[in-house]
């Protein structure tokens, strides 16, 4: 029973996560679309605050990947697909990042093309991570169904140790009285 408790509780986390990877599909898919039909216009501001966020997120998602690389603790808890399929984003994007800047702004109709090429990317990515995470849960939620097991044991060893406290001292009260009443019948 406890097996199928934990299998439910799994269940659960990654039915938790799955839907809100499915969010983010649907977020991220939309906001693509928007841009990719001009819903959203490509503006001089909006340009340049492009260029710059994804220039430096760039290269703080390859230093992340990088990092996870090179830590052995970091792999345990993160999955190298996500990893992996985060990485063509910034390697895309910083040599556009840097010829916008060298050269100047390309048209806007250009911008809103690479902006729903990688919002559509991001939600493919996501849609990509939903499915294989449902079959292959990420280690960091793994681990946290671990932690609550364990949890769960050592509450359960608890109970045990009080009730068996409890247990032991209504039998003495119990074999006191006894003895009174014994007691009190010779005497």
């Amino acid at each position: 029973m406890k097996t199928k408790k934990k299998l439910d509780e799994l269940t659960q986390a990654k039915l938790i996560y799955s839907i809100e990877l499915g969010v983010f599909v649907i977020i991220f898919l939309t906001v693509g679309l928007l841009f990719f039909f001009s819903v959203f216009p490509v503006t001089e501001r909006r340009i340049i605050i492009f260029t710059y966020v994804t220039l430096i997120g760039g290269f703080i998602g390859i230093a992340d990947f990088v990092w996870f690389l090179a830590s052995k603790k970091r792999r345990k808890k993160n999955s190298l697909l996500d990893k992996v399929l985060l990485l063509p984003i910034p390697l895309t994007l910083i040599p556009f990042d840097i010829i916008t800047l060298a050269r100047g702004a390309f048209s806007n109709r250009t911008y809103a093309l690479v902006l729903a090429s990688v919002f559509t990317y991001i939600a493919l990515m996501y849609a990509v991570e939903l499915l294989y995470h449902w079959f292959h849960p990420i280690p960091l939620l793994l681990e946290a169904g671990d932690n609550l097991k364990a949890a769960e044991v050592s509450d359960a060893k608890k109970s045990q140790t009080e009730a068996q406290n409890i247990i032991e001292t209504t039998s003495v009260t119990i074999d006191e009285k006894k003895e009174e009443n014994h007691d009190s019948k010779q005497g």
